[in-house]
């Protein structure tokens, strides 16, 4: 279930996973582009929040607890899964597929139209047209179409 306090955990664990793969809060700090004080506030509260220490620290060195190296582990697979969803996305975005729905009036249709479908079909073939001539005014929303094109005087 989804709680508004999840974004600031998600953040933290990405901030913790930082300061583990840095083994350095200076260092994690400069490539969060956040001062060194405010991460580790955010460790800290972590760690509160959690109810366990993830990090031994001294004024030299920082190590991983038990739980932090378990913990780590979570917050990996949780920025793996981020990085597998942009890239999918991404995929989408330069491998457009799915359906398209479209209503045309009949001149339009007949004429322009066509000679887009077939170029637009060759371009972005995991692509389905569904293409409805009609000079019907249909509700675009409740019928589900994605692009109306239309001739004449707005409405």
């Amino acid at each position: 279930m989804f709680k508004p306090s999840m974004f600031r955990q998600w953040q933290d664990m990405a901030l913790f996973a930082l300061v583990a793969e840095c083994g350095s809060m200076t260092q994690a700090a400069l490539k969060a582009g956040m001062a060194k004080s405010s991460l580790s506030l955010r460790i800290s509260q972590l760690e509160q929040q959690l109810g366990l220490r993830l990090l031994n620290r001294t004024t030299r060195k920082i190590s991983l607890t038990f739980a932090g190296e378990r913990y780590l582990t979570h917050c990996q697979e949780m920025m793996r899964a981020s990085e597998r969803a942009d890239l999918a996305i991404q995929h989408l975005r330069d491998n457009p597929s799915g359906r398209l729905r479209i209503t045309s009036p009949a001149g339009f249709g007949a004429t322009l139209l066509a000679r887009l479908t077939t170029e637009f079909q060759r371009r972005f073939p995991a692509v389905s047209l569904e293409i409805a001539i009609s000079d019907t005014l249909v509700d675009l929303v409740d019928e589900g179409f994605d692009v109306a094109f239309r001739t004449g005087k707005p409405l």
